[in-house]
């Protein structure tokens, strides 16, 4: 088995638009992750995760999520459909933390149920 290799894992990377945050990402999915990229600029985002699914031919694997830190100290995650999320409630809470996850403003896809 190659220690490199991360086929049936998700990475959830932020910042993932530009910068080092793309360069990772292009390096987990080269490796045979999924992976959520996570930004602001959900545009730009979404022509990213293109680019990169295409590049690893695997173009469903790689997506693209709006996220934003509020000035109230939440978090919003937005994009995608419920059915294509990558990652349950359970691992969002993981990534957020349990504080963050409780102010989160979620897609109801994201937050495992259905919307208020």
């Amino acid at each position: 088995m190659n220690a490199h290799d991360l086929t049936g894992k998700t990475a959830f990377v932020s910042g993932a638009f530009g910068g080092l945050g793309l360069h990772f990402a292009r390096v987990l999915a080269g490796h045979g992750a999924r992976v959520a990229l996570a930004g602001r600029r959900i545009e730009l985002g979404r022509t990213v995760a293109a680019e990169i699914g295409a590049a690893v031919a695997r173009p469903g694997d790689v997506r693209a999520y709006r996220l934003d830190v509020t000035p109230q100290g939440g978090v919003e995650i937005t994009g995608g459909d419920a059915a294509g999320v990558f990652w349950g409630a359970q691992t969002l809470r993981q990534l957020l933390g349990p504080d963050a996850f409780r102010r989160a403003h979620l897609h109801p896809g994201l937050r495992g149920g259905p919307a208020p």
